[in-house]
């Protein structure tokens, strides 16, 4: 998901805790990503982040390490160890025991449909088991 900002990025944060994150750096808000950094594992400890940068940013490489970057890419060539940080980051976070399917529609904005909705049939109690006679109405 891209973000405009580093404020915004960290409310994405807020709801997906875990997330690896890739910062563009940009040299009028060096200090600003620097700080960001430096927070990021005291307010999001399960997230991760990667620096991507122009080859003049090498020399930056100790500072952003040091501020809490797993890592500066400073070249295409380097994108090869940015798929293999971004794997050992997923293998190494919890697993969920939910589906991807129960998941994503977990996140949808009007949910599952199954807290909206309730089932009523034709002549029987509503808390008995669907029949072929069922009829899904919206509540």
């Amino acid at each position: 998901m891209e973000c405009r900002g580093l404020a915004e990025c960290s409310g994405l944060l807020a709801r997906w805790p875990a997330s690896l994150v890739a910062v563009e750096l940009s040299g009028d808000r060096f200090g600003e990503t620097l700080a960001w950094l430096s927070r990021l594992e005291r307010r999001h400890p399960k997230a991760r982040a990667v620096v991507l940068g122009l080859p003049e940013a090498t020399e930056l490489r100790a500072v952003l390490l040091e501020a809490g970057a797993l890592c500066l890419v400073d070249s295409p060539r380097r994108l090869e160890e940015l798929a293999e940080l971004a794997r050992r980051h997923w293998e190494n976070l919890p697993h969920s025991p939910v589906s991807v399917t129960e998941q994503t529609l977990a996140e949808l904005p009007w949910g599952s449909g199954a807290e909206q909705s309730t089932y009523h049939t034709h002549g029987e109690a509503e808390d008995t088991a669907p029949s072929p006679n069922l009829e899904r109405r919206q509540v």
